[in-house]
């Protein structure tokens, strides 16, 4: 909130709800949004391990149980579909850090 740019808002007259939602909130979102496209790799990681510790049915278990019984089409499936997701959410996260940053969409 002491950054240039709400004072510089709050020096033109732009109300205190306006600079909050249009100016504060579009600035702090930019790393909670890269924070969850870095952590959701490790999240799709972990579903298999509480897919099997919970008993419950789910790609995670399959995979798990494919390694068990050599099923190599089955493993290189599970591995390309988490890989084109992965790839996937971090295009969608690369998006909307490029919505949210003005500096990020003058340097395209």
């Amino acid at each position: 909130m002491n950054k240039r740019f709400v004072m510089y808002s709050r020096a033109r007259g732009i109300s205190e709800k306006k600079i909050v939602t249009n100016h504060v909130l579009r600035a702090s979102l930019i790393p909670a949004v890269t924070t969850f496209g870095v952590n959701f790799g490790h999240m799709m990681a972990g579903t298999a391990v509480v897919e099997i510790l919970f008993s419950w049915p789910g790609l995670g278990r399959l995979c798990v149980s494919a390694v068990g019984s050599r099923d190599f089409p089955m493993i290189q499936g599970y591995i390309v579909l988490m890989a084109v997701i992965f790839i996937l959410v971090n295009l969608i996260t690369d998006l909307i850090t490029v919505a949210l940053d003005p500096q990020m969409r003058e340097s395209l």
